[in-house]
């Protein structure tokens, strides 16, 4: 059986750990630069409060004091994440890190007499307690079963309560798969949703009563492994965290428009760079780039919205190599006298940096580079981040706009609660 555990409401619950006066009341979390909400606590629901809303239509909610708002806080949300991963790592034999507040958990060859809803009970409370974040946990014999038997739990009000589990019988499966809306599955996208209600298909059990040749021939083999998965038949398999991430991205929303080359391609190399820490993290290297601008989609008199892709003849990991490139990109698609207000890289065709395919005409000296970046990164380790950065990321920090942000409890000496008595 696998187990999804989800955290409930996370960034919101994060905010809660050190603001318990914020229990049971309308708490929501904006995007980067307060751009719009993208995290709202129960309370937030029912007051009409919907996803993705810009932050201005619900600052005077906040000003009448209706509502709390927190800039996103990542380096707290960060670190509760892995403090949350690692009580899970401990509790099943496996654990794949699906997100910053989802884990799938790994229980298959557990003995007969295992009580897995006792155990799971059990971390439930155990991560409330030890850490302060609600979680939900569905069970169930595929993963995409699982996504579903959180959603269940994550309905319940109840912490003893907040496991859902999903027998292997064609009678429990056909009990949540009846009921629920095709557009609830993990894997069915927009154009998936279309297409299925198009053919009168509007719940998981309209879904997996369609033949499975119509199902390939209608959505091809990921729609095929995704009907399988809700069947009860194990489609997708179970990844390790060794495996690493297949993408890498950063990306932000300014908080105002940039004109000025200089200053994006500053932004842009501050993206890299924070990619290139996370690939060489994971041993990987990165064989396709991207480089993305656009201008405020909210004004209706210029919209630029463009992309640059660069492919590397040997994969690499190495900031001096990465950046000039993203820059040359940068500055193929740069407009002088439009605005710029989001910017971003992706990081993807990854592969093991052991497993490095060499080129005969290579013009880079790759032991060279190499010896170049572990003594940069040995460098940053010893005497703090930043210590050695590209000239072009430059050192004035990015402008951004967080006029709601709580403290870095965990993260910072500054910020440490201090308990007077």
């Amino acid at each position: 059986m696998f187990a999804l555990v989800d955290c409930d409401n996370f960034f919101v619950s994060c905010e809660r750990i050190f603001r318990p006066d914020l229990q049971n009341k309308p708490v929501v979390v904006l995007s980067g630069n307060d751009g719009c909400i993208i995290a709202r606590s129960n309370e937030a629901k029912a007051l009409g409060i919907a996803m993705a809303v810009p932050y201005f239509k619900v600052k005077s909610m906040s000003e009448r004091g209706k509502v709390t708002l927190f800039s996103s806080n990542i380096m707290l949300y960060g670190d509760i994440s892995r403090r949350v991963m690692s009580i899970l790592q401990d509790a099943a034999p496996a654990m794949e890190v699906y997100s910053i507040d989802e884990a799938f958990l790994d229980f298959r060859g557990m003995p007969a007499d295992f009580d897995l809803e006792a155990h799971l009970k059990s971390l439930v409370e155990t991560v409330q307690r030890g850490i302060g974040i609600p979680i939900s946990i569905g069970v169930a014999p595929t993963k995409t079963l699982a996504k579903l038997a959180a959603n269940r739990a994550k309905k319940s009000t109840f912490s003893s309560s907040k496991v859902y589990i999903i027998n292997s019988n064609r009678d429990s499966i056909r009990e949540i798969l009846k009921p629920t809306p095709i557009a609830d599955v993990w894997g069915i996208g927009r154009k998936s949703q279309v297409l299925l209600r198009k053919n009168n298909i509007e719940t998981c059990y309209d879904f997996v009563n369609r033949s499975a040749g119509w199902v390939k021939q209608a959505m091809g083999i990921t729609g095929e492994r995704t009907w399988r998965e809700l069947r009860g038949e194990k489609a997708i398999d179970f990844v390790g965290e060794s495996d690493g991430r297949q993408q890498i991205s950063n990306s932000r929303t300014f908080s105002s428009e940039i004109y000025d080359f200089d200053i994006l391609a500053s932004s842009i190399a501050n993206f890299i760079t924070s990619c290139v820490t996370k690939l060489r993290a994971q041993n990987s290297t990165v064989g396709l780039l991207t480089v993305f601008i656009q201008t405020n989609r909210f004004k209706s008199n210029v919209e630029y919205n463009e992309s640059r892709v660069h492919r590397f003849n040997v994969e690499s990991d190495a900031i001096t190599e990465i950046i000039p490139i993203a820059t040359k990109l940068l500055k193929s698609m740069y407009r002088v006298g439009i605005g710029y207000k989001k910017g971003g890289v992706v990081f993807s065709s990854l592969a093991d940096k052991s497993a490095r395919q060499a080129v005969l005409f290579d013009t880079i000296d790759r032991d060279k580079q190499d010896t170049l970046m572990n003594v940069l990164d040995n460098l940053n380790s010893k005497f703090g981040n930043h210590t050695i950065i590209s000239a072009r990321k430059g050192f004035d920090a990015l402008p951004i706009k967080r006029e709601n942000l709580s403290r870095c409890y965990t993260t910072s000496w500054s910020d440490i609660i201090e308990v007077k008595c």
